[in-house]
């Protein structure tokens, strides 16, 4: 089992803010069992706009992972995000998503789809390739792109084209502790359920203790 405190001034998800620019506490918790079965949960809180905490979003999933070689390995599972406040409104929203992933020497690449994203009868396919590299030790130099694709929407809807986010991070570990930053966007333009943009360039920063 491990668990992580992380505070940051923003909260992105696929190029978005869902916290609206406001600081967050990110609790993760997970655990690995030895046959490749692993659970994780995260829970979101942020600072309201007159100092208040308030709970953002609740994040879990259950999957299973193989190696296949020294560094190659596969994993598959199921998750659920549930989120309370979105881009500064109150509006309960949530979605499921099934994925699948390819690790390999540093790279991996997973594939999602969602049946419900956000909305009932919205399905969706996201896939994503993030890297890592460790240039010096204990220093962590990490790339995400991401694309979001809508495959069918409920009668009466047109689809929204597709979406594409991308972030540049680094990160610097100190014992439990760690020093992060990160620069992100995506686009086209407007989010189609309205409030988020994704035509702004985020920088994110921020840290968090291991345990």
């Amino acid at each position: 089992m491990a668990g992580k405190l992380t505070l940051q001034n923003d909260y992105q998800l696929r190029g978005y803010s869902l916290s609206a620019r406001r600081p967050v506490a990110v609790l993760d918790l997970s655990y690995e069992h030895p046959s490749g079965l692993y659970v994780n949960e995260s829970t979101i809180g942020l600072l309201e706009h007159d100092g208040d905490p308030a709970l953002l979003g609740v994040v879990g999933n259950v999957g299973y992972a193989r190696r296949m070689g020294p560094e190659v390995s596969i994993d598959g599972g199921v998750t659920r995000s549930e989120y309370y406040q979105r881009y500064g409104v109150r509006e309960s929203a949530g979605y499921t998503e099934v994925y699948l992933g390819f690790i390999a020497h540093r790279i991996a690449s997973h594939l999602y789809y969602s049946p419900d994203y956000f909305y009932s009868g919205v399905s969706t396919l996201y896939g994503e390739v993030e890297g890592a590299v460790e240039p010096v030790p204990k220093l962590h130099l990490s790339t995400h792109v991401g694309l979001l694709s809508y495959v069918a929407m409920p009668a009466g809807y047109s689809r929204p084209s597709n979406q594409y986010d991308w972030r540049v991070g680094l990160s610097r570990e100190f014992g439990v502790f760690d020093l992060h930053a990160a620069v992100s966007g995506g686009g086209p333009g407007d989010d189609y359920y309205g409030g988020g943009r994704h035509g702004k360039t985020a920088f994110v920063v921020g840290g968090g203790w291991t345990f």
